[in-house]
């Protein structure tokens, strides 16, 4: 089950944290925006790709997805991370 829609979730996004981030000088290759399928990768790739490269395809839930993210950078990297919703 969805909160939002994927439309309303870039939105929220891009107005609230990833302004932050390009405020305060986040290099955008640091910024990795993990979604949950093919639907919300479409929508954030088209909204947001060009400016905002790094759009993965994790899994489902967010335990599940907390766990992918752990897992997809090396071990020892520092990860920060943000909920949208």
């Amino acid at each position: 089950m969805r909160l939002l829609d994927p439309a309303a979730q870039v939105e929220i996004i891009q107005e609230k944290t990833l302004a932050l981030l390009k405020q305060q000088g986040v290099p955008r290759h640091r910024v990795y925006i993990f979604v949950a399928d093919a639907l919300e990768y479409e929508t954030y790739h088209r909204a947001i790709g060009r400016d905002w490269p790094n759009i993965v395809i994790g899994v489902k839930t967010l335990w599940r997805q907390r766990n992918f993210i752990t897992e997809f950078f090396k071990e020892g990297t520092h990860i920060v991370s943000w909920l949208n919703v």
